[in-house]
């Protein structure tokens, strides 16, 4: 008899008090988390206010007035007029992260001799849309592409792309003819991570090609002193690549590479072929844009293909290193 007092006495002391300690444990787990939950919020809300401090000036191209914003605003703006919002939101997240760095690279060159840090000149530095422009391009559908555009940025905002502990020159163009080509093979300049790749998709772009007529008058008219009738004999001195694309024109003692060919006759790459006629001279032009760095087709259609944007930026500047804040 007693030992079963004894027995109830134990069990009731455990039915109380153990029920006790374990509220005591998961109160004391509740706090820790609690603790933990706030201190990765606080860095989580500093790190934000940092990203939110970071500052760029702009200047307009058409004006010269320099306005100061931040970084996420800018790169919204560069985003929008640089990409189409349109395609995939991984590309977009590829595009944003090559923006930025390549803010980041003009900042810390001193590229823009004016009193500002970059300008909205895509021939001199990259694009950039205000959000009066995107209202007046993009019309009703405005809301969703700029919600798009705005969590694409967002999501990867500040993060930049690295080469050697030094932010890399993150150019990006249009379209390829179907492989990027090297910084050195353009502008004569060996760029590590700025080498010919593979540019998956871009063949099958609607855009990979376009035609440009030019008299024996336009034709002959970049080599200085030449006639019409000397048109057969300029022909003649063009030098093609292994792909069969122009890579330049020798007329006398004048060279002109393809790159210099661009710019006289307009056209939307470097990259064609020609052929003589009677009527002058057809150039069929392949692509859009320089040719070196990302193409942009391309990493929609990678994103598209399930690519994220990690993998789009490691393959068009290969060797870099993706820096996240």
């Amino acid at each position: 008899m007693k030992k079963l007092l004894i027995m109830t006495v134990i069990l009731f002391l455990i039915m109380v008090f153990f029920p006790l300690f374990a509220l005591v444990d998961r109160e004391e787990s509740i706090t820790d988390s609690a603790q933990t939950t706030a201190a990765e919020s606080t860095a989580d809300n500093a790190e934000n206010e940092e990203k939110a401090q970071e500052t760029v000036s702009l200047m307009a191209s058409a004006t010269g007035k320099v306005t100061e914003m931040t970084a996420g605003e800018y790169v919204y703006g560069a985003v929008c007029a640089e990409m189409p919002a349109s395609f995939h939101s991984e590309a977009l997240k590829a595009q944003a992260v090559a923006c930025y760095t390549y803010m980041k690279w003009l900042k810390e060159n001193a590229d823009n001799p004016s009193a500002a840090d970059i300008t909205d000149s895509s021939a001199l530095h990259q694009a950039y849309l205000s959000e009066e422009e995107l209202k007046e391009r993009w019309g009703s559908s405005y809301d969703i592409y700029s919600e798009k555009v705005k969590s694409a940025v967002e999501s990867v905002l500040c993060e930049y792309l690295s080469y050697n502990n030094e932010t890399a020159m993150t150019v990006y163009h249009g379209l390829s003819p179907g492989r990027t080509v090297s910084a050195a093979e353009i502008w004569g300049s060996d760029v590590p991570y700025l080498q010919s790749v593979t540019a998956p998709g871009d063949s099958l772009s609607p855009d990979i090609s376009s035609e440009v007529r030019l008299t024996d008058e336009e034709f002959v008219k970049p080599f200085s002193g030449a006639e019409e009738k000397e048109a057969e004999s300029i022909f003649k001195g063009i030098s093609k690549d292994e792909e069969g694309f122009v890579s330049s024109i020798s007329y006398g003692k004048l060279k002109l590479s393809s790159t210099d060919l661009r710019s006289v006759y307009s056209l939307k790459s470097p990259f064609f072929k020609a052929e003589k006629d009677d009527n002058g001279v057809l150039l069929t032009v392949y692509g859009k844009g320089h040719g070196v760095g990302m193409s942009q087709y391309s990493a929609d259609y990678m994103a598209r293909q399930g690519s994220t944007y990690k993998e789009i930026l490691a393959h068009f500047y290969q060797g870099t290193e993706l820096i996240v804040k």
